[in-house]
């Protein structure tokens, strides 16, 4: 059996330099769309730093970004998080 990777159906600014690989949407206020995604420009749209091919766009209700990064910079992230979040479950339990 072989499998299809899916990938989202459109980018959620509405650009189309930049392909995404995962999305998640909070449709909770329709006036207010709110969305974290990570996708690849190509290098289309980081003129600082050309190994800078990805996209990771926040949108809330009161902040709005769009900042590049290279593949290090998007593992360096996750690990970091993912450390932070073990903090906070350890510090939960610790309060309880």
């Amino acid at each position: 059996m072989t499998g299809k990777v899916l990938y989202p159906e459109k980018c959620n600014r509405g650009r189309c330099d930049c392909q995404p690989y995962a999305l998640i949407e909070s449709n909770t206020d329709p006036t207010e769309p709110s969305f974290f995604c990570v996708g690849n420009n190509g290098g289309k749209l980081s003129p600082t730093v050309s190994t800078d091919t990805y996209t990771v766009c926040f949108k809330g209700r009161f902040r709005d970004e769009m900042s590049f990064f290279d593949e290090r910079d998007l593992i360096h992230q996750q690990y970091v998080i993912a450390a932070a979040l073990v903090h906070i479950n350890l510090d939960k339990g610790e309060s309880a």
